[in-house]
């Protein structure tokens, strides 16, 4: 590169991020799920083994308060099967690793402890724990850094409280599914023009 051209993209990066809303910065930075969209109105949640009826509601619980909740990707139904139905199970113990939950397959594991820097450390509370596994069950990804605030970031031991589910990972989860409204809705806008 020539060094004028050099000096327009260093202005150009530099004036950038004036241009593009935070909140645009922040979902790109916050937010992460395949591309794969799947379709589906409901995912069934089943009691396993130590898992309580108040653990499922309160982790579906930081789900539900979504704009998009049961419209733009599926609600959680206890007890029911769904597009795919998963079982929660809840390990009185310690996963022997940083994580306080997993997901394999069809199964949610919550931990009642996990290692941190080679210390047990509680996993408490454990909601967040399964509103984050919850969040992988809808297609979205783990988040590594400077979004401590959102459900799918790592747990922070010393201030376990800190996650919730976020606007953007609402709206992700959005992207990420189709339901029975978006399609009848896709399909009216065959037909006639709609306004969204």
């Amino acid at each position: 590169m020539t060094t004028s051209i050099r000096r327009v993209a260093v202005v150009l990066a530099a004036l950038m991020p004036a241009f593009i809303p935070a909140s645009a910065i922040t979902y790109a930075q916050c937010v992460s799920h395949t591309n794969t969209v799947i379709t589906g109105d409901t995912i069934g949640l089943r009691l396993g083994s130590g898992a309580t009826q108040s653990l499922l509601q309160q982790g579906v619980g930081m789900w539900d308060n979504c704009a998009n909740y049961g419209t733009g990707f599926p609600s959680f139904a206890i007890g029911e099967t769904g597009t795919r139905t998963y079982t929660v199970v809840f390990v009185n113990g310690n996963s022997g690793e940083a994580s306080c939950g997993n997901l394999t397959g069809l199964v949610i594991t919550i931990y009642q402890s996990a290692k941190h820097n080679g210390k047990d450390v509680s996993c408490e509370p454990y909601s967040s724990t399964l509103a984050h596994e919850l969040g992988h069950t809808l297609g979205l990804q783990d988040i590594f850094s400077g979004c401590g605030s959102y459900i799918m970031s790592q747990r922070n031991p010393n201030n376990p409280n800190a996650r919730s589910v976020q606007s953007a990972e609402c709206t992700g989860a959005g992207e990420k599914w189709k339901t029975s409204d978006e399609l009848q809705q896709e399909e009216q806008c065959k037909n006639e023009p709609c306004g969204f």
